[in-house]
């Protein structure tokens, strides 16, 4: 089963998929697209390889331009969240969430603000949202999103900042993928002497990834699952972690409390 996200309106339904799968010997996979991004391999390999030191810090931006472009139009599913989990954390932000669990560890607890304003955002669905992260490694990241602005030059980003160096995404330039080259900065590219500048763009790698194309990546990684009896990259059990950090959010929304997503 190669399931899109959301992966469930609720964290009761994501364990009950992924007991499921386990009960029955089924490969199990999340279309988290980012992953198989050459792009998203590249920065990887650096967080990996040491070269920002310790991440201190992430942010992650997701400013959508829903409602001119018709995406919420009234009564579409997406901005229920009795059929969609949630609005648009949980159908957009938590690629961004799931990639930085990704680079850099897993997530403890979270504390997040949310406010609807339009009439088509539908019971509490998120129009206008932000929430706190907190690193099991000590690490602590931001999260923005806006459903519905007049105006954004950015859509969306995300930042990796650590003690030795930082890395920053770019727009792509096809709309379809939510990301172009990452951008870096640190002592093992030149000069740090301007903490805003010397920059400079980050080459894709490949790896085992056959294509250039993330799509296509990940569904030949299913195939290849599927065929060998492998764990996915992006396995249901690996994403109840990331569905939880949002369910955790939505908690936090509701109770003003910082939630430790272990509780949950």
């Amino acid at each position: 089963v190669l399931l899109e996200k959301p992966m469930g309106c609720s964290l009761a339904e994501c364990r009950d998929m992924v007991n499921a799968a386990k009960k029955t010997g089924i490969t199990f996979m999340i279309g988290h697209d980012l992953r198989y991004m050459p792009h998203s391999l590249a920065i990887k390999n650096i967080v990996q390889s040491g070269e920002l030191g310790s991440i201190r810090v992430t942010r992650c931006v997701l400013i959508a331009n829903m409602l001119p472009s018709g995406g919420y139009r009234l009564g579409n599913w997406l901005s229920d969240p009795k059929r969609a989990g949630g609005g648009i954390m949980i159908s957009g932000m938590i690629h961004q969430i799931d990639l930085m669990r990704y680079f850099v560890g897993e997530i403890r607890s979270v504390y997040g603000l949310s406010r609807s304003v339009h009439p088509r955002y539908l019971n509490g669905a998120e129009e206008y949202a932000c929430a706190t992260l907190e690193y099991e490694n000590g690490a602590i990241g931001d999260v923005l999103i806006i459903s519905s602005p007049a105006r954004s030059e950015v859509g969306c980003q995300y930042t990796l900042i650590g003690d030795e160096g930082t890395i920053y995404s770019t727009q792509a330039e096809n709309r379809t993928y939510q990301f172009g080259a990452g951008r870096i900065a640190s002592p093992r590219r030149g000069s740090t002497g301007d903490a805003f500048n010397n920059f400079i763009q980050i080459e894709p790698v490949r790896g085992s990834f056959p294509s250039n194309d993330a799509f296509i990546n990940e569904i030949l990684h299913f195939a290849d699952c599927c065929q060998g009896k492998i764990e996915p990259l992006t396995g249901g059990s690996d994403n109840l972690e990331t569905i939880k950090v949002i369910f955790g959010i939505y908690e936090s929304f509701k109770t003003g409390q910082r939630i430790e997503l272990s509780k949950l």
